[in-house]
């Protein structure tokens, strides 16, 4: 039997691990999220996470699987429970080297052990064999974290909002939204919108956010036909003015690229349609949500743009981020042993 853990009431009631050096991505909003909901505060010692008598949450358990490993099968020995979460679970499903096999059969190892349990952020209806490399899963936190526990505040548009409605006039508006790749598809959003001569009247395709050199052409490309760019980093206000400004929010990402995804997530707590590619996971939880969304197969002749839905109700859509966030907090507190 797993102990229950101890709890210094003045103190944080989880350990929060995480073995990698970086803040890029979504990290640091995961981990401000688990701080406030479980009262997690971040540690990158190894030896603080294993020996603390506190439950320990694993932020990002693919930076290092065989400190994972270890670590849980320690604290597993001394009856202290272990949670971590598996963002990119697909690959050790089907691996096709010796190192994504390996992970694979630790993570199949740790689903024998009492108290350790890996999550993956999709439920295992999407795809049941997350059940082969996890014992439970959340929705990931970027579904619902807008919403839960407390409503969104009201948004006040901000100059980039104002751009980008001036330049569209009467068109709906396309957004790609966040740091721009060829792994986000950028280049299949680029692409669509200098090919398609037909959307010009009816629509504005934009972006905000970071760029790589890798999609140079592209942009350069994007630009001259008419799309609108903001090749630099958006901060908060930023961003919610871009799904403020959005018809549309391009989800369609490179084929190696399906996963949890935070531009999808926000998007649909916002209610906004999103544009996902064919046979991905987010496209099945689109379509079993009822969600209003477009699917693309990746070229860009075929992308019917008019006929996307519009948004979602905002009460709908916060109604159904509110009853995520509030099912994947009740998980991950039983899994850490957690009182409600």
């Amino acid at each position: 039997m797993v102990a229950q853990p101890q709890h210094d009431p003045s103190g944080p009631r989880v350990c929060l691990y995480d073995s990698h050096d970086g803040n890029e991505g979504h990290r640091l909003d995961y981990y401000a999220l688990f701080a406030r909901l479980l009262g997690a505060k971040r540690t990158g010692s190894w030896f603080t996470a294993a020996l603390t008598r506190r439950p320990v949450l694993v932020g990002a358990l693919e930076a290092s699987m065989p400190r994972y490993v270890l670590l849980a099968l320690a604290r597993a020995a001394l009856g202290r429970p272990t949670a971590g979460l598996l963002f990119r679970p697909l690959p050790v499903l089907d691996p096709d080297t010796p190192k994504l096999r390996l992970k694979r059969a630790m993570l199949r190892l740790l689903l024998r052990v009492p108290g350790v349990t890996t999550f993956t952020l999709l439920p295992f209806a999407l795809e049941p064999r997350f059940a082969e490399v996890a014992k439970d899963w959340i929705w990931d936190p970027q579904l619902w974290d807008l919403h839960y526990p407390e409503p969104l505040a009201a948004h006040t548009q901000g100059g980039l909002a104002a751009r980008i409605r001036a330049a569209a006039g009467t068109r709906r508006i396309c957004c790609a939204i966040g740091r721009q790749d060829v792994s986000k598809g950028f280049d299949q959003f680029a692409q669509t919108y200098v090919a398609r001569d037909d959307l010009h009247g009816e629509w504005l395709f934009a972006f905000g956010g970071g760029t790589t050199p890798e999609i140079a052409v592209e942009q350069a490309q994007f630009e001259r036909a008419g799309g609108l760019a903001e090749p630099v980093f958006v901060d908060e206000v930023g961003l919610r003015d871009l799904y403020a400004c959005a018809d549309a929010v391009w989800c369609s990402y490179a084929p190696d690229y399906d996963q949890a995804s935070g531009i999808f997530g926000r998007a649909v707590q916002l209610g906004v349609p999103v544009i996902v590619r064919r046979g991905t996971l987010i496209e099945r939880h689109c379509l079993s949500g009822g969600l209003v969304h477009l699917t693309h197969d990746g070229n860009p002749a075929n992308l019917p743009l008019g006929s996307i839905g519009r948004r979602q109700p905002p009460d709908t859509a916060a109604a159904t981020a509110r009853s995520q966030g509030a099912e994947s907090v009740r998980r991950l507190m039983a899994a850490l042993g957690l009182a409600p």
